[in-house]
């Protein structure tokens, strides 16, 4: 399977938010959702008519709760539909990959109950890049493999005990 990498210039500068607490969507990551809720069922069925494109982002619980619902952090990540089946019962289960952070300018009202945002994309072009970006540590030492040493043999190598 292909993997689609969209133009800056082709993504939407305004589309739909699900402010999910607890749920990350990072560029290139999935996010397996399980929708029920109306609103939510109709902001799905009008991104996959515009695109397939919406953003999650994480509600700030610090910020006061305003007309559409809790604040919301400044910073998201626009995903989109790349798996989508039809329950039953008339739930969605659909995959979110992600594409692009996004920084939210301002919230844009709600449309059919869920809420919109306009954003700036621009500031996170290099998400759009087919190459890894760079570790913010380059060297030897690979984490994956620190952890994968057992405790007693890290202690060997370091002199220092693990916590447990």
């Amino acid at each position: 399977m292909a993997i689609i990498i969209p133009r800056l210039e082709d993504l939407p500068e305004e589309f739909p938010v699900f402010p999910l607490p607890g749920a990350l969507l990072l560029p290139g990551g999935q996010l397996p959702l399980n929708i029920f809720e109306p609103r939510y069922l109709a902001m799905v069925e009008d991104a996959l008519g515009q695109g397939r494109y919406f953003g999650m982002v994480q509600p700030d619980r610090r910020l006061a709760q305003g007309e559409t619902g809790p604040g919301l952090y400044r910073t998201g990540c626009l995903g989109r539909i790349s798996s989508f089946e039809e329950t039953d019962d008339g739930r969605y289960l659909i995959a979110l990959t992600g594409v692009i952070r996004f920084t939210i300018v301002e919230e844009t009202g709600l449309r059919r109950g869920y809420r919109r945002v306009q954003a700036g994309l621009a500031g996170y072009a290099a998400d759009l890049s087919p190459e890894p970006l760079p570790l913010p540590f380059p060297g030897r030492f690979c984490w994956m493999r620190w952890a994968a040493i057992s405790p007693r043999r890290r202690w060997r190598r370091t002199g220092r005990r693990s916590a447990r």
